[in-house]
């Protein structure tokens, strides 16, 4: 969950994932991005990247997939147009 400060604010996603199955990206309970195979490229996959116009409130942010092995750790980015690139980690 992440809250927006201002209405009409855009943000970008960059999501590169491990899910050798495929992975869907949902905000706010709506499938924003899904794909049914293999999400690697070395981790550098742009396949669930995206970008969003969001209304000031909290928004929910979920990303799914499915790895047969070796899932390993991810770091995942955001911006809007105002700010520099900001990173989290799971």
């Amino acid at each position: 969950m992440f809250p927006v400060a201002t209405d009409e604010t855009r943000y970008y996603f960059r999501l590169p994932t491990d899910f050798g199955r495929g992975g869907v990206v949902v905000l706010n309970n709506i499938v924003v991005k899904q794909v049914s195979k293999d999400i690697w490229d070395g981790g550098h996959s742009k396949l669930l990247d995206f970008d969003v116009i969001l209304e000031s409130g909290n928004h929910v942010l979920e990303v799914w997939g499915s790895e047969g092995c070796c899932d390993g750790k991810v770091s995942w980015q955001f911006r809007t147009e105002s700010t520099e690139w900001m990173q989290w980690t799971t």
